[in-house]
């Protein structure tokens, strides 16, 4: 997965735009929800394959709740820490039941 990064000039100040070189990148899909991992709120990040159902998570960060103030951020914390807990050691994620 090879991309380059290039800047624009557009009509207000930048314009930020991606290159991709390689079409093999649209199969992949970096996604993100909130999780409680280790009895903490974070932000996990997986990578999700388009044919397949099975997701892994690659990295997580431990995030405050008070630094999301819109309602419908506070709707997602609710929704998504009632489905994905975890428990990270030794650099292994687990679910908990």
């Amino acid at each position: 997965m090879v991309f380059y990064y290039t800047s624009e000039y557009a009509g207000n100040k930048y314009s930020s735009k991606y290159v991709y070189t390689n079409r093999n990148i649209l199969k992949n899909f970096m996604s993100w929800c909130f999780a409680i991992i280790n009895n903490k709120l974070a932000e996990i990040y997986f990578d999700k394959n388009l044919g397949s159902t099975k997701s892994k998570i690659v990295a997580h960060c431990y995030v405050a709740e008070q630094d999301y103030l819109t309602k419908e951020e506070k709707i997602w914390i609710k929704r998504d820490t009632k489905k994905f807990r975890f428990t990270y050691r030794n650099g292994n994620y687990k679910r908990k039941l």
